[in-house]
């Protein structure tokens, strides 16, 4: 007799990873990432987990669900999560962020990705961080794994600027833990700007400013960037924001945050996976996906 159940979807047996943050609905991550499993052929899905704070704790707690294979983290949980986690590895507990969340065993563990992600693309870009001075801007999650990575490759001086100057001088006494560098931090003021960004060969915009949807803003005036500066801005939603236009306009070396996210990505793929991400076939996924969109529009 034939079995009169339904057959399965597929889909039901696959695992799940996802993205947690807030507002997360313009990532890019489920594009490349979902490509990577499709082109392993592991049967996993990457979702969005749009969570808004008080959603948080439930959110990471649903993440113990037998189907559940980790997560990535972004703004504003990257340090929020930590204490909801069962452990962190050593380059999330250095940092004090995490970026991406393996199930292990049924441990959650917390791990960060943006540093290594952002040194390797600055080595795309031919920069080497030695003997620079650099401004950071912003003290939150993804500007202390990027300061704690650059404090290691030797510059000059970093300095750290925050609308929270607490936050900035916090970071700042955190990195000289670790590091021999001049650490200053300032205040994100207009005045601080004026003083301490023409003094800069690298400057990095480490916060959520000129991101979509409000996309015509940008972290600081288009007057103060130097022609022989290197301008790198995280952000990547437009792929092009107004402070990488107007540094590109005024001679600077300047890119979006592009291939970080997918970096970063890419070391998260190892870490669920274990075995190598496809890192050409993600970049060239966004960059079609991307070819293919309205500027300035959500996902």
């Amino acid at each position: 007799m034939a079995n009169s159940q339904p057959e399965k979807s597929p889909l039901e047996t696959y695992g799940k990873i996802g993205i947690i943050g807030y507002p997360v609905r313009h990532s890019l991550s489920p594009i490349f990432q979902q490509a990577a499993f499709h082109d392993r052929k592991l049967n996993l899905l990457y979702e969005i987990w749009e969570t808004p704070p008080d959603k948080l704790e439930s959110v990471v707690a649903s993440m113990r669900s037998s189907n559940i294979y980790g997560a990535n983290v972004t703004m504003p949980f990257k340090e929020t999560i930590i204490p909801l986690l069962d452990s962190i590895d050593q380059s999330a507990d250095l940092v004090g962020a995490v970026n991406t969340v393996v199930k292990s065993e049924g441990q959650l563990i917390g791990h960060n990705t943006d540093g290594t992600g952002f040194l390797e693309a600055l080595s795309d870009l031919g920069l080497t961080p030695e003997g620079q001075t650099i401004m950071i801007i912003g003290a939150g999650g993804a500007a202390r794994s990027i300061a704690f990575a650059l404090s290691q490759k030797q510059p000059s001086c970093l300095i750290i600027a925050n609308r929270d100057e607490g936050r900035a001088i916090n970071l700042a006494k955190s990195l000289k833990a670790t590091a021999y560098n001049a650490m200053i931090p300032i205040a994100f003021t207009k005045t601080t700007l004026q003083e301490w960004v023409p003094k800069c060969d690298v400057l990095i915009n480490a916060t959520s400013i000129g991101m979509y949807p409000d996309a015509d803003i940008s972290p600081i005036p288009d007057k103060l960037i130097k022609s022989n500066m290197f301008v790198y801005d995280l952000v990547y939603n437009p792929i092009e924001t107004v402070l990488v236009k107007k540094a590109k306009m005024r001679g600077a070396v300047a890119t979006g945050g592009l291939s970080m996210l997918i970096y970063q990505g890419a070391h998260a793929f190892t870490l669920w996976t274990g075995i190598p991400a496809p890192r050409d076939l993600m970049m060239q996924t966004i960059e079609a996906y991307i070819a293919h969109q309205k500027p300035n529009t959500k996902d």
